[in-house]
């Protein structure tokens, strides 16, 4: 099934676009008006009159005027039908109202409702609430004969569940012309654990939602997320930072998606270390704290300590620390971070260490992985190499990318998390005497990677890798993202030579600026490849935004004539996803890319790096 989704969805990305869907016209109207001071013009229809007037009434703060047009335009309404115009203007109008967190008689409403986009709606709202069982037997029941709203509804319960072949086949039979549809796939692919075909759907989505605000930002939220996680930094969090502050302060969105929008973009400013990054922060605390409601949250307290331990007021962030304690296992972290910037290790040790077992007992998951990154950066400056790539692994196995498509609530979590783990723990071993050129770091650095797809296989052994390239008198070329570098190691048969590269930022700049049809070799992996002889077998496994590299095309020059040869006619070239799939008993070519089928096709229409990429041998069967 996963497969037959694919294609579909390959043919849909290059269908006509269609007219924009009634309801998001109506959204446009009025988030003009709101941004223009002016009232909307009037809507045709009882539906379409009542989502207009329930915006109106959220960009003014009454959110219970809100809740009391969008059920009241309901009930008096009987059930339309999926493929009826008045069909998409109700499924507004209930997630209208569960972005509102309604109170119970909502609730019971919805579930007394009937009809398939009242189901629907329920469906959805049981699996937001975890609740799958219950929300999949719905789902199912209602998609043999989904249209209209309903695939874009039930694809978000199937991926919430866990059931993304059931998502994209779904998706597939949806209006690939509506941003939103483009939207759902891109989280629907980051679920599947391919960022960079994501990140080709949420960008073609947020080029889809200009004029709609409301909408645009999570779309773009998403681009940033799938970026981020393909290696895209330190630009993509930067990108996913501003996202989350347009959220804030975006008039249509409910007051309590503003609030965590802000907490969540002063956590990420945080993150980023930088400090201007770390002045922006506080300054988004401030904001929050001049609303009403926002300054209730628990949570401000600790990320206003920690703002201020970040721009040296250690006194200020010692005393907000105590204002902090309601925040439970965010101030235990709180503490760890602000003992951390005052260079007291034993104390921000000791604080992250009861973080982490306060975050895993709640079941805090993106918590306790943010504490590990913080454990690890200890034991880095420390000089215990081991210890930071221990609490990396735990980090990785903690970090999800679920939480970010939640449209009611952005996470306190940076998507750049497992960039910079994966950075921290391999900078420590290249520090490490003799741990840069060793084959035992391709090892380490694969573990990495499987963690963060989520791949349980244990990384081959170095001795084995060696074996492997002398039966072919061949040599690896293997690359990993990190957060503000690229680690490179090309490993032969008797030596193993490493190097660090630009950050993925800098590297996809690079290629996108080339003028030259062939951009040289060195202009992704520097001199690496300058003492290899022509002709020999040369295995490639990229990294996230690297496998949109066109290696087959990079030129090799010849140092005395300047002559230039395309990569892969210098060399054997083989692209490979990973060491295992590389060290296979049938051999590295039959065995490219043979697990279940990737969504590079899905995306080669609309990323050209990726079309040329389809066309190496290696990657012919897709």
């Amino acid at each position: 099934m996963l497969g037959a989704a694919v294609v579909a969805l390959g043919a849909a990305s290059q269908a006509p676009a269609a007219p924009r869907p009634p309801d998001l016209a109506v959204l446009e109207a009025v988030s003009e008006a709101v941004a223009t001071g002016r009232q909307p013009p009037p809507a045709e229809g009882d539906l379409p009159s009542a989502l207009a007037s329930a915006l109106v009434a959220r960009a003014s703060g009454r959110e219970e005027r809100t809740v009391r047009l969008a059920l009241e335009a309901i009930r008096s309404t009987e059930p339309p039908e999926p493929g009826e115009s008045r069909a998409a203007f109700e499924a507004a109008l209930w997630l209208t109202l569960l972005a509102a967190d309604p109170a119970p008689e909502v609730r019971a409403e919805l579930a007394a409702r009937g009809g398939p986009i009242g189901d629907a709606v329920f469906a959805l709202l049981q699996a937001r609430e975890e609740r799958c069982t219950r929300a999949v037997e719905s789902a199912d029941a209602l998609a043999a004969s989904a249209e209209g709203p309903l695939p874009r509804l039930l694809a978000e319960v199937y991926r919430r569940c866990g059931r993304i072949p059931d998502a994209l086949a779904l998706l597939r039979r949806a209006d690939s012309g509506d941003p939103r549809i483009q939207r759902e796939i891109g989280w629907t692919l980051l679920a599947a654990g391919d960022a960079p075909s994501a990140a080709v759907w949420c960008h073609r989505a947020a080029a889809g939602m200009r004029g709609l605000p409301s909408e645009r930002h999570e779309a773009e939220r998403c681009a940033a997320v799938a970026d981020a996680l393909a290696g895209r930094m330190p630009s993509a969090r930067e990108e996913y930072a501003a996202a989350l502050e347009d959220w804030f302060r975006d008039p249509l969105a409910p007051a309590p998606a503003r609030r965590n929008a802000g907490l969540a973009a002063a956590w990420v400013r945080l993150s980023a270390g930088a400090p201007e990054d770390a002045r922006r922060a506080l300054a988004i605390v401030e904001e929050l704290e001049g609303n009403r409601d926002a300054r209730s949250d628990p949570r401000l307290p600790a990320i206003r300590a920690m703002a201020l331990a970040a721009t040296e007021r250690d006194a200020a962030a010692v005393r907000e620390l105590a204002r902090a304690r309601g925040a439970g296992c965010l101030h235990l972290f709180a503490s760890g971070f602000v003992a951390a910037r005052q260079q007291d290790g034993v104390a921000a040790s000791a604080a992250y260490g009861r973080a982490a077992a306060c975050a895993r007992a709640e079941g805090n998951a993106l918590l306790a992985a943010a504490v590990g990154v913080e454990l690890a950066e200890l034991a880095a400056k420390e000089g215990r190499p081991q210890s930071a790539r221990h609490h990396v692994e735990e980090a990785l196995a903690d970090w999800s990318v679920g939480p970010f498509a939640d449209p009611l609530g952005a996470p306190l979590a940076d998507p750049g998390l497992p960039r910079r783990a994966i950075d921290v723990a391999l900078s420590a071993l290249r520090a490490a005497p003799g741990g840069a050129e060793s084959a035992e770091a391709v090892t380490v650095a694969e573990r990495f990677r499987l963690a963060l797809a989520g791949d349980e296989r244990e990384p081959l052994d170095p001795g084995r890798l060696r074996r492997h390239l002398a039966a072919r008198n061949g040599a690896l070329l293997y690359l990993v993202v990190g957060e503000d570098r690229t680690f490179a190691w090309l490993v032969e048969p008797g030596a193993v030579l490493s190097t660090e590269l630009p950050s993925g930022s800098e590297l996809a700049e690079r290629l996108s600026e080339s003028a030259e049809a062939e951009p040289p070799a060195t202009a992704i992996v520097g001199n690496l490849l300058g003492g290899l002889s022509a002709g020999s077998a040369l295995l490639v496994i990229p990294d996230g935004l690297l496998a949109g590299v066109p290696w087959h095309d990079l030129a090799v020059i010849e140092p005395t004539t300047g002559a230039r040869r395309p990569l892969g006619e210098t060399f054997e070239l083989t692209l490979m996803p990973g060491l295992a799939e590389a060290l296979a008993p049938g051999g590295a070519r039959t065995q490219a890319l043979t697990d279940e089928p990737t969504f590079l096709a899905l995306t080669a229409e609309a990323d050209p790096l990726l079309n040329r990429l389809l066309t190496l041998p290696a990657l012919a069967r897709l």
